[in-house]
């Protein structure tokens, strides 16, 4: 089931981003706690987290905000995170979450912007984005992670 996140998901969702933070093979250094928090409080304020939730437990989220490039004032909604527990990876929560974030771009008239920096499974992540419509616009590089 995908739903909006509440303030009541807080606890799961920080758990959830934990695990996501765990599992990348990228040296991205500790969690700041409370930009973290900051981050997941915007989003579910702004209306743009989701959960998947399977059996009354949270197994996946995507959170996002709304926002511009730096060059321009056009609005896009992007994704902040974006993560489904390894063991359910095979059901439709990724799909149904990326449904609901996409329908959320609908409804407010301003494009949806994803993208996965983890730089595992890189082939699988695009094929899974360009089935839901997206088209790949860029590639991300790092040097000393």
């Amino acid at each position: 089931m995908i739903r909006i996140a509440s303030y009541l998901d807080i606890p799961p969702l920080l758990m959830l981003l934990s695990d996501m933070h765990e599992e990348s093979p990228v040296d991205f250094g500790n969690i700041n706690w409370e930009k973290t928090m900051r981050n997941v409080l915007t989003s579910i304020e702004s209306g743009a987290c989701f959960i998947a939730e399977h059996d009354g437990e949270v197994v996946g989220s995507v959170g996002g905000h709304f926002g511009s490039e730096w060059f321009t004032d056009r609005k896009t909604l992007g994704d902040l995170w974006f993560y489904v527990r390894p063991d359910n990876r095979a059901t439709r929560a990724g799909h149904d979450l990326l449904t609901a974030f996409k329908q959320l771009g609908n409804e407010t008239g301003v494009p949806v912007r994803m993208g996965h920096v983890f730089g595992e499974d890189v082939d699988r992540k695009d094929a899974f984005f360009e089935r839901h419509g997206f088209k790949r616009i860029g590639t991300s590089y790092a040097e000393g992670m």
